[in-house]
């Protein structure tokens, strides 16, 4: 990691995964702000991130004029548009589209 400084100590990955536990939560809970839309979400500053789980629940409704609307390859991966995650300081460590994720 560049412009952090390394203790002398290090970790010892067995004692360090004894003695700490796993810790499931959830951020946040709202109504998605639809194609278009933003949605920011901060996460709480404390523990250790392990994995980050995004899931929509709910249903699309799609109204055309006319025709007929079809699903390509990028659906529904392509629902979140981009996504970006930022820590320690450093800006856009995650930064790409849904299907990329």
């Amino acid at each position: 990691m560049q412009g952090i400084a390394v203790p002398a100590e290090s970790v010892r990955p067995t004692e360090f995964f004894a003695r700490t536990r796993r810790h499931f939560q959830l951020e946040k809970a709202a109504t998605w702000a639809g194609l278009g839309g933003q949605d920011v979400v901060e996460l709480k500053k404390s523990d250790v991130l392990g994995g980050l789980t995004i899931r929509f629940k709910g249903s699309l409704v799609i109204t055309l004029p006319s025709g007929t609307a079809a699903t390509t390859a990028r659906w529904p991966y392509d629902l979140i548009k981009q996504v970006r995650f930022t820590a320690n300081g450093a800006s856009n460590l995650i930064n790409c589209s849904g299907l990329k994720l």
